[in-house]
């Protein structure tokens, strides 16, 4: 009996031994985090776009219409940014959120808030005219500011 309890204990400590730098190393490693926000048509001339940040403070624009600079542009955020989105996002409740806020109008553009730490397990709200929880609103409005307020560089792709 004293050698199955053992050879347990030996098989459990390695395991956690292997298990356990892996969690840490992602706790400390903020290129996993990864948020987005997307802007879709409307009937008229509302800008039609896509920010992609991630937790290195990299941001990456997809002007589609209606916004400059058209095609993919790049900038880095500042620290401050980057702490305060990173912040909000792990203090949302995203398990708690329904996939969609629509009002059912069509002509009006939807905001679509991307949200990761995991590679593979993607939060996903779309949302029209603010019907989104406030948390969800306050981070895209924070990546829409960016749009208006970042140092783009447009990007050439060969």
């Amino acid at each position: 009996m004293n050698r199955y309890v053992t050879l347990t204990l030996f098989i459990s400590a390695f395991f956690f031994a292997c298990v356990s730098p892996k969690k840490s190393e992602e706790g400390r490693n903020n290129k996993k985090w990864y948020i987005s926000v997307e802007e879709t048509a409307c009937f008229g001339s509302c800008p039609i776009y896509k920010i992609v940040l991630d937790g290195s403070g990299r941001a990456r624009m997809y002007g589609k219409r209606f916004v400059e600079p058209l095609g993919v542009s790049t900038a880095t955020v500042s620290n401050t940014l980057l702490a305060s989105l990173v912040n909000s996002t792990a203090t949302a409740k995203w398990g708690n959120y329904e996939e969609a806020y629509i009002s059912g109008y069509s002509d009006w553009p939807s905001t679509i808030v991307c949200y990761s730490i995991i590679p593979g397990d993607t939060f996903t709200v779309t949302f029209q005219n603010r019907l989104a929880p406030a948390p969800i609103t306050q981070l895209a409005d924070s990546l829409i500011s960016l749009r208006k307020r970042a140092g783009w560089i447009s990007q050439t792709i060969d």
